[in-house]
């Protein structure tokens, strides 16, 4: 097995465990999900997915906070309330999405060897939207 084969399998399979403590609402799902991430940057730097890398940097960072939010919880650690976004919200998110995809996949064409940057941006901006 290729060092990048065992990369790629240790970050699936802790994107798995790390799925399976979150349902088990496990805070043990944050430090895997931080291990997932970091896997997963190099499996994507490695196959010139930039924005992708870039994705898994973002969700590293979330997942610090999130592992710190869940610990020590909202104002005074009370739950934090789930809201629906409104059609306006909506409607601005989709127009920044279409602008985000072109914008960033525009930079990976010019300024990277990236093999599908508009691909590779969708998945990037898209996630970031959402």
């Amino acid at each position: 097995m290729s060092e990048q084969s065992a990369v790629e399998w240790i970050g699936a399979i802790a994107g798995l465990a790390c799925v399976w403590l979150l349902a088990r609402a496990s805070i043990w799902n944050w430090p895997v999900s931080i291990l997932n991430t970091t896997l997963y940057f190099v499996v994507f730097l490695r196959a010139r997915l930039y924005a992708d890398a870039l994705l898994q940097v973002v969700f590293t960072l979330l997942g610090v906070y999130g592992w710190w939010s869940w610990r020590y919880g909202g104002a005074q650690g009370a739950e934090l309330p789930i809201r629906r976004a409104t059609r306006r919200q909506i409607a601005l998110a989709a127009a920044l999405a279409l602008a985000g995809v072109a914008l960033s996949a525009l930079v990976l064409a010019r300024a990277t060897d990236s093999p599908v940057p508009v691909w590779d941006s969708s998945v990037l901006v898209l996630s970031l939207v959402a």
